[in-house]
């Protein structure tokens, strides 16, 4: 168990009742999801086998804070940040051009917690003064409201983790059943309990697509190389996302494996 699982108890009384032991990962809470996912993955690790001396630090899984750099060549290793993007078309590339340093993340926050930490991973990876534009879908089910407000709720203040927001684009999640209509996000975006959504000048820089490739599109068009893209809120943006962008890796254009946030 990761050092922010709460109740830990639950699990523990699960676990009694089958006989199965339960480890702590040995590593201080902090703001940073993949820290504490690396840590309880190590321990886990050295538990199977006590000789291991290796390290998970440079291993990511797919769209937890994974970042990549527009404009850049798919042959380019200087970067310090790992992945590539490939642009489509030719009107892709010219538009590439002009957003050379800017930067994608792909990140499945999806619940308060999740989105606090990725304000801090962003204010921490890249600074408070970029460009930040935030395309966004979420399922049912999910606190909206919390959620959005713990992205938002230091922006109207003079907090160093707030974020200066170019936009917001809400769409919704490809092949999935329990997705939220994203005009409803936008209403959930105006009842966060605070102001942060007036700073945004609202029904300007607030934009609804219902076709996620139609988000990302938009999104991208306004980039600069001051300028931070974030894709987050559900794993069913995601493919599609990466779709758009022209996510290339070693294998696949997208994910070889579906990812598994589904309601059983």
């Amino acid at each position: 168990l990761g050092p922010s699982v709460y109740p830990k108890q639950i699990f523990s009384d699960r676990a009694t009742d089958l006989s199965c032991p339960v480890l702590f990962a040995d590593t201080p809470t902090t703001d940073s999801v993949n820290a504490e996912n690396t840590s309880t993955a190590e321990t886990v690790l050295k538990h199977i086998d006590p000789k291991w001396k290796g390290s998970l630090q440079m291993v990511r899984p797919p769209c937890r804070f994974e970042t990549f750099h527009l404009g850049t060549s798919i042959n380019d290793t200087s970067s310090s940040l790992p992945g590539k993007l490939r642009p489509q078309s030719s009107e892709d590339s010219e538009s590439a051009c002009n957003q050379n340093g800017a930067v994608v993340v792909l990140d499945v926050a999806h619940n308060p917690d999740a989105f606090r930490r990725l304000r801090s991973d962003l204010v921490g990876n890249f600074g408070k003064e970029k460009n930040y534009t935030f395309v966004i879908a979420m399922s049912r089910g999910k606190d909206m409201q919390d959620s959005l407000n713990a992205l938002l709720q230091e922006e109207s203040t003079e907090s160093s983790s707030a974020l200066r927001i170019r936009s917001m684009i809400f769409t919704q999640g490809q092949n999935e059943g329990r997705a939220v209509n994203p005009v409803e996000l936008v209403a959930t975006l105006g009842s966060t309990g605070n102001n942060a959504h007036k700073s945004l000048e609202y029904g300007n820089n607030v934009l609804v697509f219902e076709d996620p490739s139609d988000a990302v599109r938009n999104a991208r068009s306004s980039l600069d190389s001051t300028s931070v893209l974030v894709i987050c809120g559900t794993f069913f943006l995601m493919n599609k996302a990466k779709e758009v962008l022209g996510l290339v890796d070693d294998d696949h254009a997208t994910d070889s494996i579906d990812m598994n946030e589904q309601k059983l």
